[in-house]
């Protein structure tokens, strides 16, 4: 696998655990939205991260990561790399890619950093010319789980077509509503079965939201999901 040499442009800490990493590549990576890419760094284990914007025509030389704490690798990139320092980053891959060609009702469901994923779908969702709509679900333990809140909600302001719903399933506070991002959708749907889902997050969230969205008559080739878990 090739590894091309990427220098951070800028790192931002939204959260006290999750830090977004903008770099720069020395050629075009090419990927599709939903993608992965594996990056190494010093003499840590190689990982792979998504990458959470969307390529224009398929590459892109500016790449767009959320990390959390972690350990090893991750650990050390929201601890201490700082911009300027290098990585290396492979070419896209990863099966979860947007279907350009559908045009039905698009149903995303993040998360944690899962929302990486979501969020170059979502992006490639709204490059295309389409009518249906896009719903957003992000689920976090507290707030500062959802750490693009603001960037979601003045999205969907922007875009008719877009609509943002979350819920933190630990903390308590008044701005937010409390419990399951499952709980949500199941208030919000009578049925599912002309949508197709996009859904990326730790395990027991999307294997609950698998489950929902079956019972809603979903169609099950129409659920496209992967469990990352940092």
């Amino acid at each position: 696998m090739s590894l091309i040499n990427a220098t951070v442009k800028c790192k931002d800490c939204p959260s006290k655990e999750i830090a977004l990493i903008k770099v720069t590549t020395d050629k075009p990576v090419k990927y599709k939205a939903g993608q992965f890419v594996t990056i190494q760094a010093e003499d840590f284990e190689a990982r792979s991260y998504s990458v959470a914007n969307a390529p224009e025509g398929g590459q892109s030389s500016h790449l767009e990561f959320h990390i959390g704490q972690g350990r090893a690798l991750s650990k050390y990139i929201v601890q201490d790399l700082d911009a300027g320092e290098s990585l290396k980053v492979s070419h896209g891959q990863g099966n979860i890619t947007f279907k350009g060609v559908c045009k039905k009702p698009l149903l995303m469901v993040a998360g944690g950093t899962g929302l990486a994923q979501i969020k170059a779908l979502i992006e490639a969702a709204l490059q295309k010319a389409r009518d249906n709509p896009i719903y957003l679900y992000h689920g976090s333990r507290n707030k500062d789980g959802l750490y693009l809140h603001a960037h979601f909600k003045q999205l969907e302001i922007e875009n008719p077509l877009f609509t943002y719903r979350f819920a933190l399933s630990e903390e308590n506070h008044k701005d937010f509503p409390h419990g399951l991002i499952t709980q949500l959708i199941e208030q919000d749907f009578e049925d599912l079965k002309n949508y197709r889902s996009y859904m990326c997050g730790p395990v027991p969230m999307v294997e609950a939201t698998k489950t929902l969205l079956l019972k809603k008559s979903i169609d099950p080739q129409r659920i496209h999901a992967e469990d990352w878990s940092l």
